[in-house]
């Protein structure tokens, strides 16, 4: 039988592994056609054009005539005629896949499907043993993401590889994502031999354990005060054979940047609704010249009278808004160069 005309995403065989990652958690990468290869790239069928993965890795689309079988395109198809015809357009079109989990948002006015949803889920993603619903932001002291099992199995703890990275992790007990993997890759990257960098909401260690394995004579102390994260970044940290290259610290972050103050060549500060709140301990703990790396839900100008008060000279270098953690709240990063630091607790 003849497919027709097919769209895939053509990327250099050494971006392939990402590109397939991004491609299954923006929820687009076809499983009823296989992927093929051209000389020296990849073709992975896509079930509609997502230029935003082009944000992080250099790919083409391009067109194809496949002939095979007709199977289903995406999770979605399976759930037609199961799902009313006015609901359908709002099923979600992205998931993240995480290991042997999904992880899913449901629409409030599709939460009478979340079953069906799952369950299509795991039929179209054979490798899965869970589907999870999003019930919430992360949220509390440790910042603990909220998940209800809606399809297969309790999974207690799983991994998932990451720029070439494993990472281990519990589902419900510590926050992990590949949502952000280009920025990981893009501040490791920035990374020289010989710095000493502070991750101070380090969780299983995203940035630290990619700055580790890509960077030479690098040091990381890597914060989180959820003790169970800590255990992971340290499992994550030992899987990855990166000892002596990072250090996990369990731990509250401002305490540990002021008790460490002017030792870091670089900050990372990983923390939406609440980075600009630990902007003092940032600057208590990077040298002049030093190099601060913001995440949050914030706008430039608060984030750098905030700085200004804290009576710092800076430079925004860098600056991107790289999702919606909510609806209609876009977060943000900001690569803040310190030029001279004058307030008197520094």
């Amino acid at each position: 039988m003849f497919l027709g005309r097919i769209v895939y995403v053509k990327v250099e065989r050494k971006y392939a592994e990402r590109v397939k990652r991004l491609l299954s958690e923006y929820g687009v990468l076809r499983h009823d056609v296989p992927v093929c290869r051209e000389n020296d790239h990849v073709l992975f069928p896509v079930c509609e054009r997502c230029e935003e993965i082009a944000k992080y890795v250099p790919v083409e689309f391009v067109e194809r005539d496949v002939a095979g079988r007709r199977g289903y395109r995406t999770y979605r198809d399976r759930l037609r005629g199961v799902v009313p015809e006015e609901l359908f357009q709002r099923l979600p079109r992205s998931f993240e896949i995480l290991g042997e989990i999904a992880i899913i948002e449901i629409p409030e006015d599709l939460q009478q499907y979340e079953k069906q949803v799952g369950e299509a889920l795991l039929k179209h993603h054979s490798k899965l043993r869970a589907v999870y619903a999003k019930e919430g932001p992360v949220s509390g002291k440790h910042r603990t993401p909220v998940l209800k099992l809606i399809a297969g199995e309790p999974v207690y703890e799983t991994c998932y590889r990451e720029s070439g990275a494993v990472f281990y992790f519990a589902p419900g007990r510590v926050y992990a994502s590949i949502k952000l993997s280009g920025e990981r890759l893009r501040v490791a990257q920035q990374v020289q031999p010989g710095e000493v960098v502070l991750d101070m909401f380090s969780g299983i260690g995203g940035f630290a354990v990619l700055i580790a394995r890509y960077v030479q004579r690098v040091l990381v102390y890597a914060v989180d005060i959820n003790p169970v994260a800590v255990r992971y970044l340290a499992k994550n940290v030992a899987v990855n054979k990166l000892w002596g290259k990072v250090i996990p610290i369990e731990g509250d972050a401002r305490r540990v940047a002021y008790a460490l103050r002017n030792k870091f060549s670089r900050v990372i500060m990983d923390l939406p609704y609440e980075s600009v709140s630990f902007l003092d301990a940032a600057l208590a703990a990077v040298r002049e010249k030093g190099m601060i790396h913001v995440y949050t839900v914030e706008r430039e100008r608060v984030v750098l009278e905030q700085l200004y008060q804290l009576g710092a000279e800076v430079e925004v270098i860098y600056r991107r808004e790289i999702k919606e953690i909510a609806p209609y709240r876009p977060k943000f990063v900001y690569d803040i160069l310190v030029h001279e630091r004058r307030c008197s607790n520094q």
